[in-house]
Protein backbone atom coordinates (compact mmCIF):
# COMPACT_ATOMS: atom_id res chain seq x y z
CA UNK A 1 0.00 0.00 0.00
CA UNK A 2 1.03 3.57 -0.63
CA UNK A 3 1.75 6.21 1.54
CA UNK A 4 1.64 9.97 0.36
CA UNK A 5 2.86 13.28 2.15
CA UNK A 6 1.90 16.88 1.64
CA UNK A 7 3.53 20.13 1.95
CA UNK A 8 5.31 20.59 4.57
CA UNK A 9 5.27 16.96 5.54
CA UNK A 10 6.82 15.82 2.85
CA UNK A 11 9.43 18.66 3.10
CA UNK A 12 10.56 17.57 6.61
CA UNK A 13 10.22 13.37 5.45
CA UNK A 14 13.92 12.97 4.44
CA UNK A 15 14.31 9.78 3.23
CA UNK A 16 17.94 9.85 1.53
CA UNK A 17 19.64 10.87 5.21
CA UNK A 18 17.45 8.26 6.35
CA UNK A 19 18.96 5.78 4.07
CA UNK A 20 22.55 6.95 4.69
CA UNK A 21 22.31 6.27 8.28
CA UNK A 22 20.69 3.23 8.03
CA UNK A 23 23.02 1.70 5.06
CA UNK A 24 19.84 1.43 2.87
CA UNK A 25 18.37 -1.13 5.02
CA UNK A 26 14.56 -1.08 5.75
CA UNK A 27 13.77 1.42 8.55
CA UNK A 28 10.27 0.51 9.82
CA UNK A 29 8.44 4.05 10.58
CA UNK A 30 5.21 4.01 12.83
CA UNK A 31 2.50 7.01 11.05
CA UNK A 32 -0.45 8.46 13.00
CA UNK A 33 -2.64 10.99 12.08
CA UNK A 34 -3.17 9.70 8.17
CA UNK A 35 -6.01 8.55 6.49
CA UNK A 36 -7.56 5.97 4.46
CA UNK A 37 -8.15 7.29 0.78
CA UNK A 38 -9.27 5.79 -2.71
CA UNK A 39 -7.64 6.86 -6.29
CA UNK A 40 -8.68 4.96 -9.38
CA UNK A 41 -9.63 1.64 -7.69
CA UNK A 42 -6.15 1.90 -4.83
CA UNK A 43 -6.09 2.16 -1.37
CA UNK A 44 -3.56 4.05 -0.36
CA UNK A 45 -2.74 6.50 3.13
CA UNK A 46 -2.72 9.83 2.68
CA UNK A 47 -0.94 11.96 5.80
CA UNK A 48 -2.23 15.49 6.68
CA UNK A 49 -1.13 18.63 8.57
CA UNK A 50 -1.98 16.01 12.15
CA UNK A 51 0.41 13.02 11.35
CA UNK A 52 3.13 12.33 12.84
CA UNK A 53 5.73 9.41 12.41
CA UNK A 54 7.85 7.29 14.66
CA UNK A 55 11.15 5.32 13.67
CA UNK A 56 11.90 2.19 14.93
CA UNK A 57 8.98 2.74 17.82
CA UNK A 58 9.49 0.80 20.79
CA UNK A 59 6.85 -1.83 19.98
CA UNK A 60 6.58 -5.64 19.68
CA UNK A 61 5.53 -5.94 16.23
CA UNK A 62 9.04 -4.06 14.89
CA UNK A 63 11.21 -6.39 15.98
CA UNK A 64 9.14 -9.33 13.97
CA UNK A 65 9.44 -6.70 11.18
CA UNK A 66 12.82 -5.62 11.11
CA UNK A 67 13.92 -9.54 11.07
CA UNK A 68 11.95 -10.80 8.05
CA UNK A 69 13.52 -7.35 5.97
CA UNK A 70 16.78 -7.52 7.27
CA UNK A 71 18.31 -9.10 3.74
CA UNK A 72 15.99 -6.32 1.53
CA UNK A 73 17.41 -2.83 0.83
CA UNK A 74 15.72 0.26 0.11
CA UNK A 75 15.33 1.41 -3.41
CA UNK A 76 14.32 5.29 -4.35
CA UNK A 77 12.56 6.02 -7.31
CA UNK A 78 13.68 10.06 -8.27
CA UNK A 79 11.18 11.59 -9.89
CA UNK A 80 12.98 14.05 -12.57
CA UNK A 81 13.09 17.58 -11.62
CA UNK A 82 11.16 20.40 -13.11
CA UNK A 83 11.94 22.26 -16.19
CA UNK A 84 13.98 25.10 -15.55
CA UNK A 85 12.30 28.88 -15.29
CA UNK A 86 13.32 30.05 -18.95
CA UNK A 87 11.44 27.16 -19.83
CA UNK A 88 7.96 27.02 -20.45
CA UNK A 89 6.07 24.21 -19.71
CA UNK A 90 3.44 22.70 -21.66
CA UNK A 91 0.14 23.75 -21.01
CA UNK A 92 -1.98 20.61 -19.09
CA UNK A 93 -5.90 20.68 -19.97
CA UNK A 94 -8.04 20.33 -16.89
CA UNK A 95 -10.70 17.74 -16.56
CA UNK A 96 -13.84 19.21 -16.34
CA UNK A 97 -15.95 19.01 -13.41
CA UNK A 98 -19.45 19.12 -12.99
CA UNK A 99 -21.45 21.29 -10.40
CA UNK A 100 -22.73 19.35 -7.71
CA UNK A 101 -25.66 19.57 -5.84
CA UNK A 102 -25.26 20.22 -1.73
CA UNK A 103 -27.51 17.38 -0.92
CA UNK A 104 -25.86 15.14 -3.11
CA UNK A 105 -22.82 16.27 -1.42
CA UNK A 106 -23.72 15.56 2.18
CA UNK A 107 -24.67 12.47 1.24
CA UNK A 108 -21.25 11.06 -0.06
CA UNK A 109 -19.14 9.05 2.81
CA UNK A 110 -15.82 11.62 3.93
CA UNK A 111 -13.67 8.12 2.43
CA UNK A 112 -15.22 8.44 -0.61
CA UNK A 113 -15.44 12.06 -1.25
CA UNK A 114 -13.10 12.47 -4.49
CA UNK A 115 -9.56 12.83 -4.11
CA UNK A 116 -9.66 16.20 -6.48
CA UNK A 117 -12.90 17.79 -4.82
CA UNK A 118 -15.80 18.89 -6.16
CA UNK A 119 -17.56 22.01 -7.49
CA UNK A 120 -20.93 23.91 -6.22
CA UNK A 121 -22.92 26.61 -6.88
CA UNK A 122 -24.08 28.32 -3.54
CA UNK A 123 -25.44 31.07 -1.65
CA UNK A 124 -24.02 32.35 1.36
CA UNK A 125 -26.41 32.31 3.95
CA UNK A 126 -25.11 33.59 7.29
CA UNK A 127 -22.76 33.76 8.87
CA UNK A 128 -21.13 31.22 11.52
CA UNK A 129 -22.31 33.14 15.08
CA UNK A 130 -19.17 33.69 17.69
CA UNK A 131 -17.02 32.46 14.96
CA UNK A 132 -13.51 34.32 14.63
CA UNK A 133 -13.21 36.12 11.33
CA UNK A 134 -9.42 36.08 11.75
CA UNK A 135 -6.36 34.27 13.63
CA UNK A 136 -2.97 34.99 13.89
CA UNK A 137 -0.69 32.95 11.46
CA UNK A 138 2.75 31.45 11.88
CA UNK A 139 5.16 32.97 9.15
CA UNK A 140 6.93 29.84 9.40
CA UNK A 141 4.34 27.02 9.21
CA UNK A 142 1.21 28.76 8.66
CA UNK A 143 -0.48 27.32 11.76
CA UNK A 144 -2.03 29.32 14.16
CA UNK A 145 -0.62 30.87 17.05
CA UNK A 146 -1.47 30.99 20.89
CA UNK A 147 -1.78 33.71 22.92
CA UNK A 148 1.50 34.71 25.00
CA UNK A 149 0.93 37.74 27.22
CA UNK A 150 0.41 40.56 24.99
CA UNK A 151 1.42 38.83 21.91
CA UNK A 152 1.00 35.51 19.89
CA UNK A 153 3.58 32.63 19.92
CA UNK A 154 3.58 29.51 17.48
CA UNK A 155 5.13 26.93 20.23
CA UNK A 156 4.85 24.43 17.37
CA UNK A 157 8.03 26.38 15.15
CA UNK A 158 8.86 28.04 18.59
CA UNK A 159 8.65 31.32 16.70
CA UNK A 160 7.50 34.79 17.62
CA UNK A 161 6.41 36.08 14.37
CA UNK A 162 2.95 36.01 12.81
CA UNK A 163 0.71 37.57 10.68
CA UNK A 164 -3.14 38.10 10.44
CA UNK A 165 -5.01 36.07 7.91
CA UNK A 166 -8.91 35.26 7.30
CA UNK A 167 -10.76 32.35 8.76
CA UNK A 168 -14.04 32.79 7.01
CA UNK A 169 -16.83 30.50 8.65
CA UNK A 170 -20.70 30.27 6.99
CA UNK A 171 -23.37 28.58 5.96
CA UNK A 172 -24.11 28.02 2.74
CA UNK A 173 -27.20 26.84 0.60
CA UNK A 174 -28.10 25.61 -3.12
CA UNK A 175 -32.01 25.41 -2.42
CA UNK A 176 -31.25 21.53 -2.05
CA UNK A 177 -29.37 21.46 1.30
CA UNK A 178 -27.00 24.10 3.74
CA UNK A 179 -23.79 23.26 4.59
CA UNK A 180 -20.91 24.85 7.10
CA UNK A 181 -17.88 25.98 4.65
CA UNK A 182 -14.89 27.66 5.50
CA UNK A 183 -11.90 29.33 3.85
CA UNK A 184 -8.60 31.21 4.72
CA UNK A 185 -5.95 33.47 3.52
CA UNK A 186 -6.01 34.48 0.03
CA UNK A 187 -9.64 32.90 -1.47
CA UNK A 188 -11.47 34.52 1.81
CA UNK A 189 -9.72 38.05 0.73
CA UNK A 190 -11.10 37.37 -2.67
CA UNK A 191 -14.64 36.81 -0.90
CA UNK A 192 -14.08 39.97 1.54
CA UNK A 193 -12.91 42.51 -0.98
CA UNK A 194 -10.30 43.73 1.13
CA UNK A 195 -7.08 42.89 2.86
CA UNK A 196 -6.92 41.31 6.51
CA UNK A 197 -4.63 44.08 7.28
CA UNK A 198 -7.22 47.25 6.56
CA UNK A 199 -9.43 45.23 7.97
CA UNK A 200 -8.16 44.88 11.37
CA UNK A 201 -7.44 48.60 11.31
CA UNK A 202 -11.27 49.74 11.25
CA UNK A 203 -12.73 46.68 13.14
CA UNK A 204 -14.65 48.14 16.34
CA UNK A 205 -14.49 46.19 18.97
CA UNK A 206 -18.52 46.55 19.94
CA UNK A 207 -19.67 44.77 16.96
CA UNK A 208 -19.32 40.66 16.10
CA UNK A 209 -18.67 41.36 12.26
CA UNK A 210 -17.15 44.24 10.32
CA UNK A 211 -19.61 45.29 7.63
CA UNK A 212 -17.82 44.49 4.93
CA UNK A 213 -17.53 40.96 6.36
CA UNK A 214 -21.18 40.68 7.15
CA UNK A 215 -22.22 41.81 3.01
CA UNK A 216 -20.89 38.36 2.66
CA UNK A 217 -24.38 37.28 2.90
CA UNK A 218 -26.26 36.79 0.16
CA UNK A 219 -23.39 36.55 -2.07
CA UNK A 220 -23.19 33.85 -5.00
CA UNK A 221 -20.23 31.76 -6.15
CA UNK A 222 -19.23 28.45 -7.72
CA UNK A 223 -16.59 27.44 -5.52
CA UNK A 224 -14.67 24.45 -5.68
CA UNK A 225 -14.44 22.52 -2.37
CA UNK A 226 -12.89 19.90 -0.35
CA UNK A 227 -13.91 17.85 2.64
CA UNK A 228 -12.19 19.62 6.00
CA UNK A 229 -9.87 16.46 8.37
CA UNK A 230 -12.80 17.54 10.80
CA UNK A 231 -15.79 15.51 8.82
CA UNK A 232 -14.14 12.30 8.99
CA UNK A 233 -14.62 12.50 13.01
CA UNK A 234 -17.74 13.94 13.49
CA UNK A 235 -21.50 13.26 12.12
CA UNK A 236 -21.46 17.26 10.51
CA UNK A 237 -19.60 17.81 7.35
CA UNK A 238 -17.67 20.66 6.80
CA UNK A 239 -16.08 21.75 3.29
CA UNK A 240 -12.96 23.74 3.06
CA UNK A 241 -13.41 26.45 -0.15
CA UNK A 242 -9.85 26.05 -1.99
CA UNK A 243 -10.24 28.33 -4.72
CA UNK A 244 -13.38 30.85 -6.45
CA UNK A 245 -14.32 29.53 -9.92
CA UNK A 246 -17.20 32.46 -10.59
CA UNK A 247 -19.09 35.34 -8.47
CA UNK A 248 -22.49 36.26 -9.57
CA UNK A 249 -22.98 39.16 -6.69
CA UNK A 250 -25.36 39.62 -4.49
CA UNK A 251 -28.40 37.52 -4.99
Amino acid sequence: MSMTLWGQRASNFDIEELCNINDGKPVPVLFVGCLMKTFRGQDYISGSAASKWYFNPDIPEVSAFSNRLSNERIHINHLPPPPPPNQPQQPQSMPQQEISYLADLQRIDPYDFPTNGCLCTVTIARLIADAPWWFPSCTRCGKACTVEGNTFRCYQCDCSNYKYKYKLSFIATDGTAEAEMICFGPVAQRIVGRSVDSMMRTVRHDEDFPPDIAGIVSHKFTFAINMTSQSFYTCIKKYMITSIITSYGRQ
